[in-house]
């Protein structure tokens, strides 16, 4: 492995050392750059859907929410190639996913036509990212329970 590629999969602060279930030596605990960095994309890329959207520039906004669903499939899958997961990085990822699968959609659809509907369309809207706040707090209480 390259020393370059070796950097950027090891954790960041001085942790214990412990094996990946890959064969590979890399930090037990720490904060890991690689994926956590496409997870700060995803989430860069849903802040981004909800100023467009506000804007009233709806195609780049759904353009953007694409953008973070490619991202967050990404982070994932980078994270568990490389032996890389951590709490931090599924709390991250959690953050993220509700930014850009929570409020960025919630927030297109009230501006692109829920408004019209006043305080129906403002109570549709909070109920969205409410019922999505709660099933990604129900992943993460179940991730809990089987560790």
């Amino acid at each position: 492995m390259s020393e370059k590629r070796s950097s950027i999969l090891h954790s960041v602060g001085d942790n214990g050392v412990g094996d990946s279930p890959r064969g590979k030596t890399f930090g037990k605990k720490g904060i890991y750059l690689l994926p956590n960095l496409v997870a700060a994309g995803a989430l860069f890329a849903g802040f981004y859907a909800i100023i467009a959207a506000m804007s009233g520039d709806f195609l780049p906004a759904i353009y953007a929410t694409l953008l973070a669903m490619f991202l967050d499939t990404a982070d994932g899958r980078i994270a568990r190639v490389t032996a890389t997961e951590s709490e931090f990085g599924a709390q991250f990822d959690s953050l993220s996913d509700m930014v850009a699968f929570g409020v960025a959609p919630a927030v297109l659809a009230f501006s692109w036509s829920l408004s019209t509907l006043g305080q129906i369309g403002w109570i549709v809207s909070v109920s969205y990212t409410h019922l999505r706040a709660h099933e990604t707090d129900s992943y993460l209480v179940c991730r809990l329970l089987l560790e």
